[in-house]
């Protein structure tokens, strides 16, 4: 089901999961259930139904919590940031990555911290706090180079030349913007 919302296949996603629902629910797998409503919170929320989408990722939140769960807590509150992001809510999407971020940071996750990290400097810049989402996306750098993560360094990159941009320091930029296609 996953795969499918990834791919682009919400609908068959969506299919998949209320499947795979009924089955866990049989089992008695309130983690699975968890995470198919994590996954059909996703799906929804690409469909652009967000209401469906809050409401499933707010089920899957209680049954990680309940569960102590922090992974799967931790993407269901990433998923749910991002709602928030999508729907203009900035400062509920701030409030939820930070909780993502505690938690990455409580359990030692060194790349949950990276991935948050960015996620508050794109928030931050979206909110039109360019001092923060500078902050955060250096912080998301340092740590990137740090443990070897060069996944996300080029986005890294145009987003700090993006910044220096809007602050008219065209100069700063060029060799970020450059260096993203090496």
């Amino acid at each position: 089901a996953w795969l499918l919302v990834q791919r682009g296949q919400c609908r068959e996603g969506i299919a998949e999961c209320e499947t795979g629902l009924d089955f866990a629910a049989r089992l008695g797998d309130e983690g699975l259930q968890a995470a198919l409503h994590n996954v059909l919170g996703v799906a929804h929320l690409h469909l652009g139904i967000y209401d469906a989408s809050k409401q499933y990722l707010e089920r899957a939140l209680e049954v990680y919590e309940r569960l102590d769960d922090v992974h799967g807590l931790g993407n269901a509150l990433n998923n749910l940031a991002a709602l928030y992001g999508y729907t203009g809510h900035h400062r509920k999407a701030l409030e939820e990555q930070n909780r993502v971020l505690a938690l990455r940071e409580r359990t030692g996750d060194r790349w949950g911290v990276v991935l948050a990290l960015g996620n508050l400097g794109v928030i931050s810049h979206e909110m039109g706090d360019n001092d923060e989402a500078m902050e955060y996306f250096r912080k998301s750098l340092a740590l990137r180079e740090e443990i070897g993560m060069t996944h996300g360094i080029p986005n890294i990159l145009l987003n700090i030349g993006n910044i220096q941009l809007a602050r008219g320091h065209v100069a700063g930029a060029i060799p970020l913007e450059v260096g993203v296609g090496d």
